[in-house]
């Protein structure tokens, strides 16, 4: 409905318009050169223009003066931008094509820089100012090797640099963003470590570093991100089988020295593909914990002694996971479990408890009006759990439930 407002602001000439939201216009306006200083925002995907790549010319956009939203996927522009708008807000663009933004490139009133997919090597040549950029999105641009420096990043609260699968380093200065709420590096898979300056920042909320495959450490400083609400971990590989059974640096130590450093106001807590048999104590103290996910843990065998988890408790695949209790004997869950894929499960405190007949006290037994019992004792039954999506072939159980 906006969209076809706008476009009544002048059927006739798109340039009079205050936005350019379908491609074939926006096209049309940036091949002929006649954009106005009416103009407020332009989007163009090549991609879906029936056009032949062309190559445009950056002095189309010299006379939007107002243009605070520009939208380009796929955009190949050339020229100069000294006399590019100086009041852009908003840059959207997708497969940028260069190795850097380039030089005289508007950069100090921009709030958000989406560039996906881009050729990136680094964001800027050199310093320029960005003191207004709240959120960078760099994601699947392979070929960034640094992040920016932050020094004058001052604004900045979202960075994502997801599936930069060259990235080598983030820079120490990310220190001096100050108000950074979410750092998503996920499958940066050449990053070995986060920059030591990353734990003093006060308004971290969530940290992602699922799939950064040679991360191996994470420093104890970890515990004082008192802001830390979620952190995702999943899909973690610290090397080859070989090198896990090294007991200097196995997976067993780097759970160990998660032990002191689990911030404990973390909220939402995501791990998956670890090949532990047991969480390590750290978990113990995470009393504000809202959500707690473990998914294909092949060696997982109990999760002991947890905190009363408040929203959901996620078990997923985990297929020698025996038993679930919290740290004080009498919880009741308050919020959902979700044990699906655990077809080993015999425990999960206040919901059920599986045990064979023949570890039930007789006298229980005959109290039921039970016989036979050394018979029943060497029967094979299918079991249906409905709490774990299973079915096992076993002795007769006798199933105690909570609630």
């Amino acid at each position: 409905m906006g969209r076809e407002i706008t476009c009544q602001q002048s059927l006739k000439e798109p340039g009079q318009r205050s936005r350019l939201w379908y491609y074939k216009d926006s096209l049309e306006i940036l091949s002929d050169q006649t954009g106005t200083g009416v103009l407020e925002g332009v989007a163009l995907d090549m991609n879906m223009t029936n056009a032949c790549q062309t190559e445009l010319q950056t002095v189309a956009f010299s006379m939007m003066r107002k243009l605070r939203l520009l939208k380009l996927n796929n955009v190949q522009l050339s020229g100069g931008y000294t006399d590019f708008p100086k009041k852009l807000k908003w840059l959207t663009w997708h497969n940028f094509s260069l190795r850097a933004l380039p030089n005289g490139f508007p950069l100090s009133s921009l709030v958000a820089i989406d560039m996906q997919s881009s050729k990136l090597q680094r964001l800027v040549q050199g310093n320029m100012l960005l003191g207004s950029l709240k959120f960078l999105n760099l994601s699947h641009s392979h070929d960034l090797v640094k992040s920016p420096n932050f020094a004058e990043f001052n604004a900045l609260e979202q960075l994502i640099l997801e599936d930069c699968v060259s990235l080598i380093e983030i820079d120490e200065s990310i220190g001096m963003a100050e108000g950074l709420v979410l750092l998503d590096i996920k499958d940066c898979k050449l990053l070995k470590r986060l920059p030591k300056n990353i734990y003093k920042l006060k308004c971290l909320e969530t940290l992602i570093i699922s799939g950064c495959s040679n991360i191996r450490m994470l420093d104890a400083e970890m515990k004082n991100m008192e802001s830390l609400k979620d952190f995702h971990a999943d899909g973690l590989d610290f090397g080859n089988s070989s090198y896990r059974n090294q007991k200097s640096e196995s997976w067993l130590d780097f759970f160990q020295g998660l032990d002191y450093c689990l911030a404990p106001s973390l909220q939402y807590l995501i791990f998956s593909g670890n090949p532990i048999r047991f969480l390590p104590d750290c978990f113990k103290g995470l009393e504000r914990l809202k959500e707690l996910h473990v998914r294909e843990y092949s060696q997982l065998q109990a999760l002991e002694d947890l905190p009363n988890i408040q929203n959901f408790l996620v078990a997923l695949d985990c297929s020698v996971l025996e038993k679930i209790t919290f740290d004080a004997p009498g919880t009741v869950l308050k919020g959902f479990a979700i044990p699906n894929g655990c077809g080993n499960l015999l425990e999960m405190q206040s919901r059920f408890k599986i045990v064979p007949i023949g570890d039930i006290d007789s006298q229980f037994i005959n109290n039921c009006g039970i016989y036979d019992v050394e018979v029943k004792k060497r029967m094979q039954v299918k079991l249906h759990n409905t709490y774990t999506e299973t079915a096992t072939r076993c002795p007769i159980q006798v199933i105690s439930l909570s609630f």
